[in-house]
């Protein structure tokens, strides 16, 4: 009757305590499981009373070994188990476990203080993985960056080279526009075909010793059709272009 009024209060007292409260007597059975264990852990008093405290840990073998160093008179460390919350999934613990003692020292249960701690061990395990992909990504962009220079004087002198053959050809058409209109002007504001003809007959002969990026020349009055036109491989006016 002692021991029930004791047990009875030490519930009441544990119900208003932040942390998860659990007592198990010698056997490991529980006696004592307050309002704070019921919410981390999903399972209420009514369901946990009498049950075995390995069973609230989703790998119940480590708990076992934590009680078997006690029952040996060994310290028992704070350590990180993992629980199966009936809503939450998967949860991680902070669990201090000590042994429990009569006046005549005889062991008489087990006393566990359980903090969740899941935030915390999610952080780690993030940490972690960026411990382990870390150092991989390093050598991976550290070759990039080296292939980056050594392919950046090929790649930079190949867009030079484009970019000054661009232009000259740019100052190329440039010098030419200026020779046609110099010469062609009148000619071809009065659409004097025979003219234009011999004109650009002689812009060719005058460029035929360079290479020239025209296959030819042809005229467009303001509607855009053709009304006059010269091939540089060809001598005589292609008719059907007109």
């Amino acid at each position: 009757e002692d021991r029930t009024q004791a047990l009875f209060a030490l519930q009441q007292f544990a119900n208003h305590l932040q942390d998860a409260v659990i007592a198990a007597d010698v056997d490991g059975s529980i006696i004592i499981w307050n309002k704070t264990a019921e919410d981390l852990f999903g399972k209420k008093w009514e369901d946990m009373q009498g049950r075995s405290i390995q069973s609230v840990y989703a790998e119940p073998q480590k708990y076992q070994k934590v009680m078997e160093d006690l029952w040996a008179g060994y310290p028992s460390r704070e350590q990180t188990l993992k629980v199966h919350h009936t809503e939450k999934d998967l949860r991680y613990v902070s669990v201090s476990t000590s042994a429990l003692y009569d006046h005549h020292s005889n062991l008489t249960g087990l006393l566990s203080i359980n903090r969740d701690v899941t935030e915390n061990e999610m952080v780690k395990m993030r940490y972690r993985r960026i411990r382990r992909w870390l150092p991989p990504s390093l050598v991976v962009l550290g070759a990039l960056i080296a292939a980056l220079f050594v392919m950046y004087p090929h790649i930079w002198g190949h867009t030079r080279i484009m970019t000054i053959k661009q232009q000259t050809l740019r100052d190329q058409i440039a010098k030419d526009i200026f020779l046609l209109r110099s010469i062609a002007l009148d000619a071809f504001v009065q659409k004097n075909t025979n003219s234009l003809y011999a004109f650009m007959t002689e812009f060719f002969n005058l460029n035929r010793s360079a290479k020239m990026p025209y296959t030819g020349i042809i005229c467009l009055d303001k509607e855009k059709k053709v009304f006059c036109a010269h091939y540089v491989n060809s001598k005589a006016i292609d008719k059907s272009i007109i």
